[in-house]
């Protein structure tokens, strides 16, 4: 657990013309993200097409000045992408599994 780290505590870059720029340290992967929709409702669609993780975990916070982090004590699962749904449900307990990992954690952390 190393508590929560926030990706823009020391800004989010800076233009050079139209072009934002991101420092290096400021993106990070949004492989496992979580946020509400009201939270990019204002994400530029064209950006998010051509560079969804740069639009999402710098340009877009930016734009709202609002900060990114991640948060060091959580459990994330990637279930499947939705062609694997059927298959994995009607095949597998995994859901069921995780729900019991998360339920397990929970109890050991509230200890």
């Amino acid at each position: 657990d190393f508590g929560w780290h926030d990706f823009h505590a020391s800004g989010y870059g800076s233009y050079s013309g139209d072009v934002f720029l991101p420092f290096g340290h400021t993106r990070w992967s949004i492989n496992m993200i979580a946020f509400k929709s009201e939270d990019v409702t204002d994400a530029v669609p064209d950006d998010l097409a051509a560079d969804d993780e740069k639009e999402l975990s710098v340009v877009h916070p930016a734009r709202l000045e609002k900060r990114s982090c991640a948060v060091g004590k959580a459990l994330a699962v990637h279930f499947s992408y939705s062609k694997q749904d059927e298959g994995l449900v009607a095949n597998t307990a995994l859901l069921e599994r995780y729900e019991q990992l998360s339920l397990t954690l929970e109890k050991l952390d509230s200890l």
